[in-house]
């Protein structure tokens, strides 16, 4: 659909008991794979459709490697960006805060990640994302990241660069 150079732009403000993304880009339980080989593109080319600005509480949000429990975010999308200005939840028994951009590049998507997880269970974070084991300790875990040219969630996995400093 063409809007004629014009992206349409809306204001949201919403509540939702549960969102599972995975319905929204075709995925099942059986597809998901560790992350390290999941070479499927990453589900973002939605945010060069419109801008907007939304206030969003979830109280469950799967996102296939990351689930997240009593989600308050607020993000803008404007022209193929999309700015997290504030997330807060609740994830592997610990508390998440923090902010990401996802800017898309062409066929590909910049990402700057700057996150607070405290009190998380390493042990579950681990084997969720990296399918590896960790010792059953908690720990605070600040991530400050950046990665240029992703195109799926392998590349994520490969390219991952940046601080990550953890307390246990």
């Amino acid at each position: 659909y063409s809007y004629h150079d014009k992206l349409p732009n809306l204001q949201i403000d919403g509540n939702l008991s549960k969102l599972e993304l995975d319905r929204f880009i075709g995925r099942n339980d059986a597809d998901v794979l560790p992350l390290y080989a999941d070479d499927r593109p990453l589900p973002f080319d939605w945010i060069t459709w419109l801008n907007a600005k939304v206030n969003l509480t979830i109280q469950q949000l799967d996102l296939s490697y990351i689930v997240l429990n009593n989600v308050s975010s607020q993000f803008n999308v404007n022209n193929g960006e999309l700015k997290l200005n504030s997330i807060k939840a609740d994830t592997y028994d610990g508390k998440l805060s923090g902010a990401m951009t996802l800017k898309k590049n062409a066929e590909s998507y910049d990402i700057a990640i700057e996150n607070n997880v405290s009190g998380v269970n390493l042990q579950k974070i681990f084997n969720s994302l990296f399918n590896v084991s960790a010792n059953n300790v908690n720990a605070n875990v600040n991530l400050s990241a950046h990665m240029s040219g992703m195109k799926s969630y392998q590349d994520l996995y490969k390219s991952l660069t940046g601080k990550v400093k953890f307390t246990v």
